[in-house]
């Protein structure tokens, strides 16, 4: 089964029910924060970074991490050269004690503990 990716940032949005601004190009602030599923939403994009607040992990009966549940603050749908220019823009608008999550499907680290996985490599 082939996954889909590259959903515009748009259709995104509107898929998470996320009202957006774009604060600099390829920057997007949302307007209103609402938890949601990090692992479905990053799913949508080959890569992204994202600023969220109020972790919850969900896990199975084996107690992997199943689905990661955040408050979403910001986001962009690349990965900057500096891999930190988005946490960079959250404290300059006040943002304290919040998580930063980069994530890029092409990356597998060897042993497979720290990267990002999609449903179903594992």
């Amino acid at each position: 089964m082939k996954l889909e990716f590259n959903m515009s940032v748009d259709e995104v949005a509107g898929k998470f029910g996320l009202d957006i601004e774009e604060i600099e190009p390829g920057y997007f602030k949302v307007l209103n924060p609402k938890k949601i599923s990090l692992i479905k939403f990053q799913d949508c994009f080959d890569r992204c970074i994202l600023i969220f607040m109020d972790l919850e992990n969900i896990t199975n009966e084996y107690h992997q991490v199943i689905d990661q549940k955040g408050v979403l603050y910001y986001f962009t749908p690349f990965f900057d050269d500096e891999h930190c220019k988005l946490s960079s823009v959250a404290e300059d608008a006040g943002m304290i004690g919040y998580y930063s999550k980069g994530y890029d499907h092409n990356y597998k680290e060897d042993n497979g503990i720290d990267s990002v996985f999609l449903k179903g490599e594992l």
